[in-house]
């Protein structure tokens, strides 16, 4: 394994930096080697690492804590829109859900935790429930176009829906035309415009 990850091999460095940080299979506990050789890994672009590493800053193992630094490499893998952008949203939301090392955003917490559930993320469709709870609910109004989010809802995808006056939204700043908001059957993310709360 020494090898592998001395031969640059990401995946070795990442398998060594975690069992070192956690002083296992015989080898002594060393938080500071297994970071470095984490970062080795993460240096290399592969996700995986890069997202273990992340979880390094945010429990300050081998390393000074650095939520800052975390935030900005799981949103890195996330804009790379690989197979792993789903688990690092579920982690950015629940770093704003939980506070951890920032002040605690439901907002920002639901619009990643809204990609993580859509991608089945074990715990994300039950944290974006909860967090539902949390955010102010409003009943429309007047009959209103609604059309996805294609950053955090679809990636891309563009779909459209239409909402019934008296049905009951919930999102961020409800009077805002940019809010993002959630239906309670949770099928459509989106954004909608202010001629809903006329």
């Amino acid at each position: 394994l020494r090898k592998a990850a001395e031969d640059g091999y990401a995946l070795a460095q990442m398998t060594l930096g975690g069992l070192l940080v956690k002083g296992r299979d015989g080898i002594p506990k060393d938080e500071k080697t297994g970071f470095n050789w984490a970062k080795q890994a993460a240096d290399t672009g592969d996700s995986l690492s890069v997202i273990f590493l992340a979880g390094l800053y945010l429990d300050g193992t081998g390393t000074k804590q650095n939520t800052e630094m975390a935030r900005q490499l799981l949103e890195s893998v996330f804009n790379k829109n690989d197979s792993l952008a789903p688990e690092a949203a579920h982690i950015l939301g629940s770093i704003y859900m939980d506070g951890m090392g920032v002040t605690a955003d439901n907002g920002l917490a639901f619009q990643w935790m809204v990609y993580a559930s859509n991608a089945h993320i074990p715990d994300g469709e039950q944290r974006l429930k909860t967090l539902i709870e949390r955010l102010p609910k409003q009943k429309l109004t007047t009959d209103c176009s609604v059309y996805t989010d294609p950053f955090f809802a679809t990636k891309g995808l563009k779909e459209f829906a239409h909402a019934n006056a008296g049905e009951t939204i919930v999102g961020v700043g409800t009077k805002d035309a940019s809010s993002l908001v959630y239906f309670l059957d949770m099928k459509i993310g989106g954004f909608i415009s202010n001629q809903c709360f006329k």
